[in-house]
């Protein structure tokens, strides 16, 4: 129905004309505010806003007199039958057999200057409530005060629909899904005159991702058929879940396109890591990273479990070690004391390297526990300790701690009892590959960070697609490769033939070189692949000492590069097929909570983990960070004592935060969140704007 038809059939049911009223409307999700009726953007608004119903007034102007007649959608949108309005002889008496006010319109009566009008004006104020149906329809009539319609209007406390709500924010989630609470609040406020708090644009918000992405809770009962699916599709995928009492525990997937092109081309090295699942049932993600040829992520496994203990990892590891068929593989991760004993217990332990990211980042805070000042101090003391921990032969690695022991002894000490054999590359026996930390896999927990957010059935489809899109963005990059070798080995390369023009050749016999740095002389035997620096045996890269070698042979520099880093590998790696999984025919679900799909297969019933509360009382004072430590200083103006919790910056150089007490006003709110004194407020200080500050009265 067009805006005049609208406005014709109106004014032919009223027998009133527009030249002296105007029409206005309200919408479901915002009954107090009324908005002008003029064209047909407005018309629209009416039809898309308002489910069963539309309340539309008509305003004698500039008297004083309202017609509020609710209309059925169903004829503004169609153009159905109009519907029939009772007689006009209809008493004004508030009777409950001939009067019902609309819950919007009533309460705006009830505190405003509305006033009933009398009977025989009936005809030209008239108030219609019809809904869909054959419902009898009730009348009334009011006397409306059009400055408190202004007042009202501004003044108004909204209250919205959330079904008409969450279908507006679902229109544009599905083209935008990154689209933020701050950012629904201001356009209900721009294009509905709606003014949201953040708390209901949030819930809208989530009550969209339910209709696109179904409910959490349901996503589970698909965890069986998606992971039949899976290992149909694409024959060598390893889609595992457990259960315990029909609630789901934990889940593995490894896709057949990963385990292949590890097999054929990565090399064996592997880094894990963890990260928090959000939603209702929380639960970690747990990760398996590898490298292609040219140190690309290459996913090879991921899980899904309850949280970050033994029992998982122990899990997960196992399914992991499964898929390598008997292949040694380097584990590199964090201390967590689950990691630590399970992958000692599944790869040994000496196959365990430790991230020296982290291990760096405990050495700050360490040191920031030595009362040591001067900030020249502690850069001096990590570079030591990255002497130490990337010094290839034993005699650096020496060299190096005993600096480090006249430098401050307490710092050596921690260095000697915090495993260095695990992280230091002299002490780590076997070949690691150069590979120091688990960045990479701490960057597939951040291309991860919107998925993390979804059902954990949304969660799977769309890091299946993610997944397909880099593989193939990477197996694509290879053809703009310049040589045999990727960018980023041929810029290592590079910089090792640049650092190696200085360097001087004597030759040997049988293919040995004494090769002269300007400080002290080293063996290179080509034909054994080998340096006495031990860079090329362990990165596979030739370092600065063979191309000069290779320099003076006139040979070519990637004759003498480990295959692994080759296209050829790269070829190889992604050489594989991965089938996409097609969801028109979702199986059903029964009546006793099965699955069951076209084919007749029946899936179990699978429900959601058991999320229960920890025991005994919530933790009211936070646990403190690794990386922390604590000074106590006096205050001037109470003479109490202030204890300064300071955090160590995340940072690779393990820079730590400024040691400030935060304000009064924060402080006294982080008090009362700890459950602190109250009697202890006067204690006031300077803002610190340093990473992870947080101050603390006692």
């Amino acid at each position: 129905m067009t805006f005049e038809e609208f406005t014709q059939k109106v004014l032919e049911k009223f027998d009133i004309s527009l030249h002296v009223r105007r029409m206005h409307y309200t919408l479901k999700f915002n009954p107090r505010v009324i908005q002008d009726l003029e064209d047909e953007d407005d018309l629209d608004n009416v039809v898309s806003h308002s489910d069963d119903f539309a309340n539309v007034y008509i305003v004698e102007s500039p008297g004083v007199e309202a017609i509020e007649a609710n209309i059925p959608n169903t004829q503004l949108a169609l153009g159905g039958p109009h519907p029939t309005f009772p007689s006009s002889n209809a008493s004004c008496d508030a009777n409950p057999n001939t009067m019902m006010l609309s819950r919007g319109f009533a309460s705006r009566c009830a505190d405003s200057e509305y006033t009933p009008l009398e009977s025989n004006r009936f005809r030209e104020a008239i108030l219609a409530h019809a809904v869909e149906g054959n419902e009898i329809l009730r009348v009334y009539t009011y006397q409306v005060n059009h400055n408190h319609i202004a007042q009202d209007e501004c003044s108004s406390k909204v209250r919205v629909s959330s079904k008409r709500g969450v279908v507006v924010v679902e229109d544009v989630f599905r083209t935008t899904p990154e689209y933020l609470p701050r950012q629904i609040c201001k356009d209900f406020e721009r294009d509905h005159g709606v003014q949201l708090t953040y708390n209901q644009a949030w819930h809208l918000k989530e009550k969209a991702k339910e209709r696109v992405y179904g409910s959490p809770r349901a996503s589970y009962a698909y965890l069986p058929w998606l992971c039949h699916r899976l290992r149909e599709i694409n024959p060598g995928t390893i889609a595992e879940y457990t259960s315990h009492e029909g609630h789901f525990k934990q889940l593995f997937i490894a896709h057949a396109f990963s385990i292949q092109g590890f097999t054929m081309g990565c090399r064996p090295v592997l880094a894990i890591d963890s990260c928090h699942l959000s939603g209702p049932y929380k639960g970690a993600l747990l990760s398996a990273i590898a490298y292609d040829a040219d140190d690309g992520m290459f996913p090879l496994a991921l899980g899904v479990v309850g949280s970050e203990n033994y029992e998982d990892w122990y899990w997960f590891l196992e399914k992991l070690k499964g898929i390598l068929d008997g292949q040694e593989v380097i584990i590199i991760s964090d201390r967590h004391q689950g990691i630590l004993r399970s992958v000692s217990e599944l790869f040994g332990v000496e196959n365990h390297a430790y991230c020296y990211r982290q291990c760096k980042e405990n050495f700050s805070s360490f040191f920031n526990r030595q009362n040591i000042r001067g900030k020249k101090g502690k850069e001096d003391a990590l570079l030591l300790l990255d002497n130490i921990a990337y010094a290839r032969l034993d005699i650096d690695y020496n060299e190096a701690f005993e600096k480090l022991v006249r430098f401050n002894g307490d710092l050596a000490r921690w260095v000697a009892e915090n495993s260095p054999e695990h992280w230091a590359m002299s002490k780590f026996l076997k070949k690691r590959w150069d590979k120091m930390t688990t960045n990479i896999a701490e960057s597939f927990n951040a291309w991860l960070r919107e998925e993390r957010h979804q059902t954990i059935y949304t969660l799977l489809m769309m890091h299946m697609d993610k997944l397909v899109a880099m593989l193939d963005t990477h197996m694509r990059g290879t053809d703009k490769w310049k040589s045999v070798v990727g960018p980023k080995t041929e810029e290592n390369l590079m910089s090792n033939i640049t650092r190696s023009a200085p360097i001087t050749v004597m030759p040997y016999l049988g293919g040995t070189f004494k090769v002269f740095t300007g400080e002290v002389y080293l063996v290179v035997d080509m034909q054994q692949h080998k340096c006495t620096c031990l860079t090329w045996q362990m990165s596979g890269l030739p370092c600065p000492h063979v191309c000069a070698v290779i320099r003076t042979l006139r040979h070519d520099v990637y004759d003498y590069i480990d295959p692994c880093f080759k296209v050829s590998t790269q070829q190889l790696i992604y050489s594989g097929q991965f089938q996409p999984l097609p969801t028109h025919n979702m199986p059903k679900v029964c009546e006793a909570g099965t699955l069951q799909d076209g084919q007749g297969n029946v899936f179990p019933s699978l429900q959601p983990p058991q999320v229960r509360r920890p025991p005994g009382r919530p933790r009211q004072k936070r646990i403190e960070s690794q990386f922390s430590h604590k000074r106590a200083i006096h205050c001037s103006r109470c003479n109490g004592i202030v204890i300064i919790l300071t955090m160590a910056g995340n940072g690779l150089d393990g820079s730590a935060a400024s040691s400030l007490p935060l304000s009064a006003k924060t402080m006294s709110s982080m008090m009362r969140e700890e459950g602190r004194g109250r009697d202890k407020e006067r204690c006031s200080g300077r803002n610190g704007d340093g990473d992870g500050i947080n101050s603390l009265a006692t």
